[in-house]
């Protein structure tokens, strides 16, 4: 069976397509839009231009899952739409348009699908893992292939820094809030295992970007499959990219042109993260939170999967 899975993020929107077996899945297609629709939030409310750019995306993908034959497209959204206040309106605005209903993910959730992504990604039975994406991060701890630790936070890169900064990268005060608005949130969290763990896994684009921006500037010769970054290669990266100045601006835009403003208030993000946890590496991976919904919602499919006895596990202390 070929499925799309289409994944709503406050900085991008996302399509992938897959050839599911009964046990496995392949990836065929994925593309993504930079869509920003966290930018088009007025006064807690997505604007009718981010409603406008939020279907004409959606249309073009429906399209293109259309055209590869796909017989299942699923639609979700995370902290892009769950944190609005006019998300009724817009999810029935996008219904009347096209015709399609969007599931609006709690943050609980999405730790929950990241944990089945990573397990399944790693094949370890005990791991730390977090997905930094555009309005949210997850922070989760699974030990005997159990949930046991999750929770989610608004402190996604796009929105500290549309909150935080005011030019493109943030100054020494604005780089000091995005790093007390994270502690904030953290310092209630507590301990995600008993035993210190050695390495946290990173999901989502600006782990990825992080790595991409560290293989280029400092010409690291290794592969991208579970790419692994010290804390102290992060305070590297970080003074690399303070150091080049303006220069780094043109550097970054060669390399990461979209997350031109948000990878340094990512880099930040995942710094304190990785500081709070007691934790000095990083480990890279592609999968993340789709793999872990086509798993839940496809090939592990259940007919109670949307009632809520499965809620029970999301297993989420924010």
């Amino acid at each position: 069976m070929r499925c799309g899975i289409i994944d709503i993020g406050s900085n991008t929107i996302r399509a992938v397509i897959y050839d599911v077996g009964v046990t496995n899945y392949q990836e065929v297609l994925n593309e993504k839009s930079y869509a920003e629709i966290i930018s088009y939030t007025e006064n807690g409310n997505l604007s009718q231009e981010g409603v406008d750019k939020l279907i004409d995306t959606l249309a073009y993908f429906e399209n293109l899952c259309q055209l590869l034959d796909c017989e299942e497209i699923f639609y979700f959204a995370t902290s892009s739409l769950r944190n609005i206040h006019n998300q009724t309106a817009v999810l029935s605005a996008v219904e009347k348009s096209l015709g399609i209903k969007i599931e609006v993910i709690s943050g609980c959730a999405e730790a929950y699908f990241d944990y089945i992504g990573l397990k399944d990604s790693i094949k370890l039975t005990e791991a730390l893992g977090f997905d930094l994406g555009g309005g949210s991060g997850q922070i989760f701890y699974y030990k005997d292939d159990v949930l046991r630790k999750s929770v989610s936070h608004p402190i996604g890169c796009l929105r500290l820094y549309n909150s935080c900064v005011s030019g493109v990268f943030p100054n020494t005060k604005e780089r000091n809030a995005i790093e007390k608005t994270v502690k904030n949130y953290l310092k209630d969290d507590g301990a995600f295992s008993l035993e210190k763990p050695d390495i946290i896994y990173g999901m989502g684009g600006t782990a990825r970007a992080l790595m991409k921006l560290h293989r280029k500037l400092l010409g690291v010769d290794k592969g991208s499959d579970n790419y692994i970054l010290s804390l102290t290669d992060l305070y590297q990266l970080e003074e690399t990219i303070t150091d080049l100045g303006l220069n780094g601006l043109k550097i970054l835009n060669r390399i990461i042109p979209e997350r031109l403003c948000t990878i340094i208030p990512g880099l930040i993000i995942i710094k304190v993260i990785m500081k709070h946890i007691g934790v000095k590496k990083l480990c890279i991976i592609r999968q993340g939170i789709r793999e872990g919904y086509l798993l839940e919602n496809v090939i592990n499919r259940k007919e109670d999967q949307h009632n809520e006895h499965r809620k029970q596990q999301y297993l989420c202390q924010s």
